[in-house]
């Protein structure tokens, strides 16, 4: 993997507590990296990678809502419900995780 792609942005998991569900905020920091888009034309799942995700943080974000952002310091641009993670097998990006994300329903902002 090339140094470039080390810096791909901060992750949090955080728990809200009134909603008592897992949230991780994602900082796209990368230009180069691909834009979020459906998985199949009309898909309401998304998919966006290449994130540096451990596989036990990924299985404790299932169900819960990701919020992606363009600075720290701005809101969220898009988010969602987590439906899934996909490890990349091979390439450039190998280890690193997409993130599946089902949009349809307002997200609310933290």
């Amino acid at each position: 993997m090339s140094n470039r792609t080390a810096n791909l942005g901060i992750q949090r998991l955080m728990k809200d507590p009134e909603l008592t569900m897992a949230a991780i905020h994602l900082i796209r920091n990368d230009s180069n990296l691909p834009k979020i888009a459906p998985i199949q034309k009309g898909s309401d799942i998304f998919q966006s990678g290449f994130w540096v995700i451990a596989t036990a943080t990924a299985n404790a974000l299932k169900g819960g809502k990701s919020f992606f952002h363009e600075k720290q310091s701005e809101p969220s641009f898009f988010g969602g419900e987590i439906m899934d993670f996909k490890k990349v097998k091979e390439g450039e990006y190998e280890g690193r995780r997409h993130i599946h994300v089902r949009v349809g329903s307002r997200v609310p902002r933290d």
